[in-house]
């Protein structure tokens, strides 16, 4: 399937009307900023993710997957959505834990919940890809905060 910059948008669009609390600095670009901020493009339909601010390009990657391009997107919306979902539940501690889990722990654990909802895949994949994109977190901690995380 090629890509298009319709499919993209549209798919930005899905994600962003499924999570309750997502503000639209939360969301991936369609065009370079002056921002640091993620935008995707479209060209020959091959979809660009571009991390860049003005001429410093940070982090690229392509793909001919629109599921791939979406995953990426959801990825950077529900990442500013879960640290503040971790502040309004700062105060809650799990069942049986004392003090409760790290802030990250929890953040990160809100955040493969969120992308489960969009997509069970999603949320697998995140878990996965944890030791190599957060060296140092426990991917089994943040596995049992994602259990023990109160229901919405």
């Amino acid at each position: 399937m090629t890509i298009t910059m319709e499919d993209l948008r549209a798919g930005v669009e899905r994600i962003a009307a499924r999570l309750d609390g997502v503000e639209r600095r939360d969301l991936v670009g369609f065009a370079a900023s002056y921002e640091l901020r993620p935008y995707l493009e479209v060209h020959d339909g091959v979809a660009r993710w571009i991390l860049g601010e003005r001429s410093d390009v940070l982090d690229r990657r392509t793909t001919r997957d629109l599921d791939e391009a979406l995953y990426w997107a959801a990825r950077e919306a529900t990442r500013p959505l879960s640290w503040r979902r971790q502040a309004a539940r700062q105060h809650l501690r799990p069942p049986g834990r004392e003090p409760g889990h790290p802030a990250r722990i929890v953040a990160l654990a809100e955040q493969a919940a969120l992308l489960r909802g969009l997509d069970p895949a999603w949320g697998r994949r995140f878990l996965a890809e944890l030791p190599a994109e957060h060296p140092g977190v426990p991917a089994a901690e943040v596995a049992a905060c994602l259990a023990d995380r109160p229901a919405d």
